[in-house]
């Protein structure tokens, strides 16, 4: 995607060693959309595996997914992942709780998985089900065509998808790339909005789907984003007012947002900074 640094020479380098890499630069950055259409276009495989610049691949992965495929489990898979800091040191594990599961129905799998999606990097497609509507632009520029794509397939057509619970990915938590072009406004917008408006076109504006989306996405993903911008003392009186008025919007009748989500945008730093260290000293060391 135009990258101005010497990925071109380390890829030759690469390419020097293992003959089936494909290497493809855009003459400008195209954004994040339109790259996933490309690499997707140039692979050549029947199954494509995304994998965001910063993130990695865990030990036999690759291997494992490949037996996978092989035994024709599903045609879209959702891996579950490790979040590391920017170091990649291991920290925890997304989706603890769920087990190894296989979803023929759309509105399970969105209950189950759904915003698993929007994490580019746990998603391993058939090639023929993605280049279906590789060539509706409709989302172009909100970072989720990847998760339209799929849940236009999970509407349309009968398929398996199968969430797996061991992690396969390392994903590498404070280096957001959209934080530096968008800040943490936008950021939380891209979910709150991209997640609603996918799933409203999708599914329908009264969709049990629709409904399921926003509640997971409220509950974790809208939560965490506000949780992390208090913690790095970013979440300004501005930051939380646009926050409140945007999930007032479209979170309303949703109980998570006035119980937790509401009473979190409304306390200061210092409150939940000690509320944290009092966590980590106590509770998390019994835990462990």
């Amino acid at each position: 995607n135009a990258s101005t640094d010497n990925t071109k020479q380390l890829i030759e380098n690469f390419q020097n060693q293992y003959k089936n890499i494909t290497y493809f630069r855009q003459s400008q950055n195209m954004g994040a959309d339109m790259n996933y259409l490309k690499v997707i276009e140039i692979a050549h495989g029947n199954y494509c595996w995304f994998l965001g610049s910063d993130d990695t691949v865990l030990p036999t992965s690759i291997s494992k997914i490949i037996k996978e495929i092989a035994n024709k489990t599903a045609e879209i898979f959702s891996l579950s992942s490790i979040i590391c800091n920017i170091t990649l040191k291991k920290t925890f594990k997304l989706n603890k709780s769920l087990k190894d599961s296989t979803y023929t129905n759309s509105f399970e799998c969105i209950k189950n998985i759904g915003t698993n999606f929007g994490y580019i990097s746990s998603i391993v497609i058939k090639k023929s089900l993605w280049m279906i509507y590789a060539n509706d632009k409709k989302f172009i520029g909100s970072a989720y065509l990847h998760v339209y794509i799929i849940f236009s397939i999970l509407q349309n057509f009968n398929i398996k998808v199968k969430f797996i619970a061991q992690p396969y990915v390392c994903y590498r938590a404070g280096n957001d790339s959209f934080l530096s072009s968008f800040g943490r406004y936008k950021r939380v917008k891209f979910d709150i909005v991209g997640y609603n408006d996918i799933a409203s076109y999708v599914f329908g504006e009264k969709s049990k789907e629709l409904i399921e989306i926003n509640r997971v996405t409220v509950r974790y993903h809208v939560f965490n984003h506000i949780l992390i911008a208090i913690l790095a003392k970013t979440a300004t009186i501005g930051y939380r007012i646009k926050v409140f008025i945007l999930c007032l919007k479209y979170y309303y009748k949703y109980i998570f947002f006035w119980t937790k989500v509401l009473p979190l945008l409304v306390t200061p730093y210092f409150i939940l900074n000690t509320v944290r260290f009092i966590y980590r000293k106590t509770l998390k060391n019994n835990e462990q």
